[in-house]
């Protein structure tokens, strides 16, 4: 009998502890370790200096770092926002011209489809009216990486902050432009909010990607 209170005893002062770990920030000690969103992320940025550079070798590499990674949700509207295999495909096709070599190339990335893919991503596509801001609910696992992604169509500017339950704001680095990631370790499982805000003057669509 006293072997079950004493137990009781430390649950309970266990479970304050919780409690009061849980009224403080979400962020734990760890380090994010890079998976399924930082490599769209990456193809993203690798995508988008192929076509200022028309080259079909980084187009057909952003789409083969793009095909390497499972992603489920909601598909990207026209136009394509996000990482978006065929799109990525065709461009490089149009790069590459007659030069059969790159076109065997990409055909063997389009064969290939989804191969040796690493952790998932979970896509949702959105419109971002003018001035409004949408905000979007996410759970997160407590001691593992936490990854949130978002591109942009580039036709206004998009802010996105990132807060715990208890509204502490998680630190991002800041991004310029339309494409926004920022990977974190929860201290426990808990949900977070996403807020994506328009601050210009016309509609945008993006997409927002998550692990």
């Amino acid at each position: 009998m006293r072997l079950l209170f004493a137990i009781g005893v430390v649950g309970l002062v266990a479970g304050g502890a919780v409690a009061q770990d849980r009224a403080g920030v979400n962020l734990g000690a760890g380090v994010a370790v890079p998976k399924g969103v930082a490599q769209l992320d990456m193809a993203q940025r690798l995508f988008a200096l192929a076509v200022v550079q028309k080259d079909a070798v980084l187009a057909v590499a952003a789409a083969r770092l793009v095909a390497g990674v499972q992603i489920s949700g909601a598909q990207t509207p026209e136009p394509a926002i996000g990482p978006d295999l065929g799109a990525m495909l065709d461009t490089a096709r149009g790069f590459a011209g007659d030069d059969e070599g790159m076109l065997g190339v990409i055909d063997g990335v389009a064969a290939a489809g989804a191969w040796g893919q690493i952790s998932g991503a979970v896509r949702q596509a959105a419109l971002a009216e003018a001035g409004a801001a949408a905000v979007f609910t996410q759970p997160f696992f407590g001691d593992a990486t936490a990854e949130v992604g978002l591109w942009g169509d580039g036709l206004a500017p998009l802010a996105v902050d990132i807060t715990d339950e208890n509204g502490n704001v998680v630190p991002c680095p800041v991004r310029a432009g339309a494409a926004f990631y920022c990977a974190f370790v929860p201290l426990w499982n808990g949900n977070f909010t996403v807020t994506v805000t328009n601050a210009g003057t016309a509609t945008a669509q993006y997409a927002l990607i998550t692990n």
